[in-house]
C-alpha cells in the first residue's frame, strides 16, 4: 500500500470516529460527507492494490 492509501485509511477512521462520537453536532452534515468521500477512496485503493491495477488521471 502506497503513503496515499494509508492517509486516507487514517482520515476515513478519525472522520468515522468523530461522526460516531458526536463531537461537533454542527458540523454532522460535512463530516458524514467527508467519511463516505474517504471511505471510497480507501475502499478503491485496497481494491486495487489487491487486483494490481494501475489508476491513472487524465
Amino acid at each position: 500500500m502506497n503513503t496515499f492509501a494509508v492517509v486516507t485509511g487514517v482520515v476515513s477512521l478519525i472522520a468515522f470516529a468523530l461522526q460516531v462520537r458526536d463531537v461537533f453536532p454542527q458540523y454532522r452534515k460535512y463530516y458524514e460527507r467527508v467519511t463516505l468521500v474517504f471511505g471510497g477512496f480507501t475502499a478503491g485503493l485496497c481494491v486495487t492494490s489487491f487486483t494490481n491495477l494501475t489508476l491513472t488521471a487524465p
